[in-house]
C-alpha cells in the first residue's frame, strides 16, 4: 500500500488521512490560483462565476447531506469487527471539514 504499510494503521483511518490530505491540496491550489485567475477575467465573469460557485456548493452540500448517512451506515457494516475505530474516524473528519 505504500506510505501507510509501517504504521499499522485501518483501513478507515487511512481512508480519512487521504481524504483530508486531498482536500487540504485541493485547497491550497484554489488560494495559491485564485489570484492570478481573478486578474484574468472580467468583474462582471467573476461575479458569474462566484455565484456559480455558491450554487453548486449549496447543491453538493445537499447531496452530501442525502447520502453521507447511507456512507457511514456502509461503512460500519463494512467495519463491523472495528466499529468503533470507524466511527472515531468518521466523526474527526466530518469535524475537520
Amino acid at each position: 500500500m505504500g506510505v501507510f504499510d509501517k504504521l499499522n494503521i485501518k483501513l478507515p483511518a487511512r481512508a480519512s488521512i487521504w481524504y483530508l490530505g486531498a482536500s487540504g491540496a485541493a485547497k491550497a491550489v484554489g488560494f495559491l490560483v485564485t489570484p492570478f485567475f481573478t486578474r484574468m477575467i472580467s468583474e462582471q465573469t467573476y461575479g458569474e462565476l462566484t455565484l456559480y460557485l455558491t450554487l453548486v456548493g449549496a447543491a453538493s452540500v445537499s447531496c452530501s447531506g442525502v447520502t453521507s448517512g447511507s456512507a457511514v451506515y456502509k461503512g460500519i457494516k463494512l467495519n463491523e469487527d472495528d466499529r468503533g475505530s470507524f466511527l472515531k474516524s468518521a466523526l474527526l473528519v466530518s469535524l475537520l471539514v
